[in-house]
């Protein structure tokens, strides 16, 4: 029989993340288990040993969240797993007493049936780290994506240096370094289409019964729900970063919900409260319930759960974990630069890769612009391009959170400006389109299209940066147009 220990603090919707976990149980032969989706993921041999670990000890590669620490376990083969507290209780991250975190995650019971006073293993930095993304996937596709970008790299010395070579050994042109950069533009574009599609939302089962929230914008309401399934209570924000809490009717451990708090003040909410009496998540009723009936509906919701519903004036208010517009609005964004919750491959190395392939025929085939291999080559270069671009513009601009602020807040009114950032904005256009005339009449149309539209991502990125950032401190965005008019602005002044 499997008994679940802990959940993962949040799961992705994300194709990429299909084979995340969805929970971390022990079966009846003491083996700590990974489940997904699709089953087994990870298996220890029978636990023997286990051990609480300081998060100041642990090495950053090993959990990178760890500040709570994390469960060192050895099994009877010998064998080290670490199981990082942080990545199976709370997001955002919490610091608490070490006691506390391992109860209200569920952990604390690896603890009670194996802790021992024996010192730990000083090699514990070589141990397997147990994580509910699939970390062995993505340092697959990772591992593909720098063999594209060396082909890339590759296909640019031969296209640069090959006819150094050839005239230095008196040899005839040889076609077939033409085909080799198309070959590589191709891998390239395969690869990140592979990549991209990996960030697709997945639809949620429909099966189960849902509330919705009843305000907010048209993507959160579309988005977010909360529903049950056979292992608890299912938040999902708006961004399709769903949280599973375990309730009483279907576990009894300390991390399980036992209380939900009706809060009605200045900022009514309902505080999701656990064994050890640590709020998990917090439902805003502005957006959840404004209205008694609705209150009604989901305080029945919770009780079903075997949830107790209860008025009270408990004075504690966490924005940070309150299921609203803002939660997880930075996970696409920081998915682009970093791995995280997301479960998809960041997208600055396949970038890096389309670059070097828009880099090989900007410069280096500007000799035969129209052979039939440098159309090939083209072709593949702007699928992967556009493919990139479509990537950073969704994962930077879509479900835009505009954070709620006192009237007073806002800063003064945007004025027309001329700073520094416009050598950014304007500069390096105006520099690009000049390059891509002198192309542009050399006959090479592509490598005129490419440094153009290279030049033009810079503005592009910046402006979309600028837009989230000013959404956060709660001003509207404005449009590319008007950024540049008001000086291109970061969007946190």
């Amino acid at each position: 029989m499997l008994e679940t220990l802990a959940r993962p603090a949040a799961s992705s919707d994300r194709a990429a993340a299909a084979t995340s976990a969805m929970r971390l149980v022990i079966d009846e032969r003491d083996r700590l288990v990974v489940l997904d989706q699709g089953g087994e993921r990870t298996t220890t041999d029978t636990v023997a040993r286990a051990w609480f670990l300081n998060g100041d000890v642990l090495p950053r590669h090993l959990a990178p969240t760890a500040s709570n620490g994390a469960v060192l376990i050895e099994d009877v083969s010998g064998s080290l797993y670490l199981v990082p507290i942080d990545d199976w209780w709370m997001a955002p991250v919490s610091i608490v007493p070490k006691e506390l975190a391992l109860r209200s995650s569920g952990l604390s019971a690896l603890l009670d049936r194996f802790g021992t006073d024996d010192p730990p293993p000083g090699h514990f930095a070589s141990a397997h780290v147990l994580t509910p993304t699939d970390e062995r996937r993505r340092r697959r596709i990772q591992k593909i994506l720098v063999v594209v970008i060396l082909l890339g790299l590759g296909a640019f010395l031969t296209d640069a240096f090959g006819p150094i070579v050839l005239a230095m050994t008196r040899t005839p042109d040889a076609p077939a370094f033409g085909w080799i950069s198309a070959g590589a533009a191709a891998a390239n574009a395969l690869v990140v289409l592979v990549v991209a599609a990996g960030r697709r939302r997945r639809p949620r089962s429909a099966d189960a019964p849902a509330l919705r929230p009843v305000a907010g914008p048209s993507w959160f309401r579309n988005a977010a729900s909360i529903s049950a399934d056979d292992q608890g209570l299912v938040l999902v924000d708006g961004q399709g970063i769903a949280q599973r809490l375990a309730t009483p009717d279907r576990h009894l451990g300390p991390d399980a919900l036992v209380r939900a708090a009706f809060v009605h003040d200045e900022d009514p909410r309902v505080l999701l409260i656990d064994g050890t009496d640590t709020v998990r998540a917090q439902l805003p009723l502005r957006l959840w319930a404004p209205s008694p009936d609705e209150a009604l509906v989901l305080r029945e919701f919770l009780q079903r759960l075997g949830v107790l519903t209860v008025a009270s004036d408990d004075l504690r208010n966490q924005p940070a974990l309150a299921l609203d517009e803002m939660r997880s609005s930075r996970v696409g964004p920081s998915s682009l630069m970093l791995p995280n919750v997301l479960g998809a491959v960041p997208a600055y190395p396949f970038l890096a890769s389309s670059a070097f392939t828009t880099v090989v025929l900007a410069g280096a085939r500007s000799a035969g612009p129209g052979d039939t291999a440098t159309i090939v080559t083209a072709l593949f270069a702007a699928i992967a391009v556009a493919t990139v671009a479509a990537v950073f513009v969704v994962e930077s601009s879509s479900r835009l959170p505009v954070a709620r602020i006192r009237p007073e807040q806002h800063g003064r009114p945007d004025q027309p400006a001329l700073t520094r950032r416009h050598l950014v904005a304007v500069g390096i256009p105006l520099i690009g389109a000049a390059v891509a005339v002198w192309y542009f009449e050399q006959g090479n149309i592509f490598s005129a299209t490419s440094i153009l539209l290279l030049v033009l991502a810079v503005p592009l990125v910046s402006w979309l940066t600028f837009r989230r950032r000013r959404a956060e401190r709660g001003k509207a965005p404005v449009g590319l147009g008007r950024w540049i008019v008001i000086g291109a602005p970061r969007g946190d002044e």
